[in-house]
């Protein structure tokens, strides 16, 4: 190994930061070789990806770890270029002893297997050296101890997800109205390097206008600086934070009036994703390119993972407002929110922007410690981190894909089948694995039962009362005056009043699809599911006249529309028709009878 091999290879952070560079050095390991080819692939890695200072001190650990760990002499002479099959099983004896060290339900272990086998895949891609054992191994599942199938997620309650509604909406709120209050700021706003810069006017009209020069250090950072963050912070209601008995910057700090921070945008996705039941990764990975602002709606590209589908939605939403909760005037709302960090940042394709404290390629133009960037929703900015700073009742795992599992809960819930959770975007192996375990969905199938047979056993004890007899003989009858007098009612209508009805009625103030005292509207399409409903053989005509406009309507229907809709009138009109002779129905069938359905159609409704 010659001494550009053993050479630290090392990372410089951007100035403004705790840290100023972060380092390797081979030759202090007895793998030298094999750290110093994970260590060329870190420091790649640092440079091109844009990773935050914590990511590159973090994988660095990563690589620290597995180099104590090679401590034979034998690991000499380990290297991703020769006998790969001894380096993977050295390395399976590194994970191993990481699951010992940090057993479930810690996740380091998991943490350390993966970032690793990032650096080594790295690695091996810039070599171009394809298949063999160790590039199976960098492809493999993590060694972390836990077992194989995890537990399902299960969906959020209602009050939780009430509570995540509130304080989401709370969060929206909050950062809107501090940014009506920074563009008062901007429009009063003058150039400090003539008005000063001892005024927040004149410092958000930089951050917006100006781009950044070294002279200004002084008055940001240096002792010549005239605003004091903390003011700043009481002003906005935003504290940063800081860690220890540093102060805040005060770029930082003045920036919450420009532009909205990372909770904000986790806020917009997560009441995003309960109105929509959409997978976590459909907004996660939204670009500009795939949002299309109209008119009247917003048209949404979304990406599905787990069914590898992509899909345009078309969300309604006005273009002027006033905005509301719906999905799409959430995403006009975060795209309006982000204007200016839109102005800052053009060129980030990606649709989430927010401000970060550093980025190792950090322009000479853009402001120390304010730099407008893509939000991935890592670490801080996570669900769970969201409930934990506002003190939720919220069950664990803090995980998003429990808003999925919520709607799709619901939806199941509403439509009252198995198949609602689903909906028409995954096939059924995934639907019976990842959908029919939540605690909603598993009650979905006995409550379908119970209403099932409710509304079975309601229709057979509610549905109309049948004599077989005409109404002026009924009307003769003494010991029945009630009867005798809905009899004679019916004898003695007029034209009109045999166009309009079906069956008799015996109280159409007590109707059971009205309330209580109210007269009935819903006459005649649901006298014959009507518990008050009285037939008599003068009805006969109007009922094979009913019966026949049922057919025309089932052509125009789907069969379950129809059948949910009128096939218990159906049933029960078969029923009565089926008590009179045949030759009765054939005399009905020739008379000359008019129904006119009246403007009352509850059945249809």
């Amino acid at each position: 190994m010659n001494d550009f091999d053993r050479s630290p290879r090392v990372v410089v952070f951007s100035q403004g930061g705790a840290y100023r560079s972060c380092r390797i050095t081979p030759d202090k390991y007895v793998a030298a070789r094999f750290v110093s080819e994970l260590a060329d692939a870190w420091k790649a890695y640092a440079e091109t990806g844009s990773l935050s200072t914590r990511s590159v001190i973090m994988q660095a650990s990563v690589i620290r770890s597995a180099a104590d760990f090679l401590d034979s002499e034998s690991d000499r002479f380990l290297t991703m270029e020769g006998d790969t099959a001894a380096l993977a099983h050295r390395l399976h004896d590194w994970e191993s002893a990481m699951v010992l060290k940090f057993p479930p339900p810690s996740v380091r272990a998991k943490d350390l297997g993966m970032l690793l086998r990032n650096n080594v895949a790295r690695f091996l891609e810039s070599k171009d050296i394809e298949g063999g054992v160790l590039a199976a191994w960098a492809n493999s599942l993590v060694l972390d101890g836990r077992p194989s199938e995890a537990v399902p997620l299960d969906e959020f309650s209602n009050d939780e997800r009430l509570q995540l509604e509130h304080a989401c909406r709370n969060i929206i709120r909050a950062a809107e109205e501090r940014l009506v209050r920074g563009d008062e700021f901007l429009r009063q706003g003058r150039d400090p390097r003539k008005h000063g810069w001892d005024q927040l006017e004149n410092l958000l009209w930089a951050m917006r206008y100006l781009p950044y020069e070294e002279t200004f250090c002084a008055h940001l950072a240096g002792r010549r600086r005239q605003l004091d963050p903390y003011d700043i912070e009481r002003i906005s209601g935003v504290q940063q934070p800081t860690g220890g008995d540093r102060r805040p910057l005060l770029l930082r700090a003045a920036g919450a009036f420009l532009a909205p921070d990372a909770e904000f945008l986790l806020a917009i996705r997560v009441l995003l994703h309960l109105q929509t039941g959409w997978a976590p990764e459909e907004s996660t990975t939204l670009k500009l390119a795939d949002i299309e602002f109209g008119n009247s709606s917003v048209r949404v590209k979304a990406t599905k993972l787990r069914a590898s589908r992509i899909r345009w939605y078309t969300l309604t939403s006005p273009q002027d407002g006033p905005w509301g909760w719906k999905a799409g005037d959430l995403l006009r709302r975060a795209h309006h929110a982000m204007r200016h960090a839109r102005a800052l940042a053009p060129d980030e394709d990606l649709f989430w922007l927010a401000s970060i404290s550093a980025a190792r390629d950090r322009r000479p133009t853009e402001y120390p410690s304010y730099v407008m960037r893509a939000q991935n929703f890592n670490q801080p900015n996570t669900l769970n981190a969201l409930i934990r700073r506002h003190g939720l009742s919220i069950s664990q795992p803090h995980d998003m894909r429990r808003l999925r599992k919520t709607v799709k809960s619901a939806r199941a819930a509403l439509l009252g089948t198995l198949s609602g959770a689903a909906g028409d975007d995954q096939s059924i192996e995934v639907f019976r694995g990842h959908y029919a375990q939540t605690t909603t969905v598993h009650t979905i199938a006995a409550q379908t039962v119970l209403r099932a047979q409710g509304k079975v056993l309601d229709r057979a004890k509610n549905g109309p009362a049948l004599i077989n007899v005409s109404a002026s003989e009924v009307g003769k009858i003494d010991n029945d005056p009630e009867l005798a007098q809905l009899a004679s009612h019916v004898a003695n209508e007029t034209d009109v009043e045999q166009q309009l009805t079906l069956a008799a009625c015996r109280n159409p103030y007590d109707a059971p699809f009205m309330a209580s005292g109210s007269l009935c509207h819903a006459s005649p399409s649901m006298c014959l599911q009507c518990r008050n409903a009285v037939v008599f053989r003068d009805h006969l005509p109007r009922l094979v006249v009913y019966r026949e406009a049922l057919d025309a309507i089932e052509k125009d229907l789907s069969p379950i529309v129809f059948s949910e809709v009128y096939g218990q009138q159906r049933v029960n009109l078969d029923a009565i028709i089926a008590e009179f002779p045949e030759q009765d129905v054939a005399v009905a069938r020739e008379q000359d009878v008019t129904l006119h359905r009246s403007l009352g159609q509850r059945a249809e409704l």
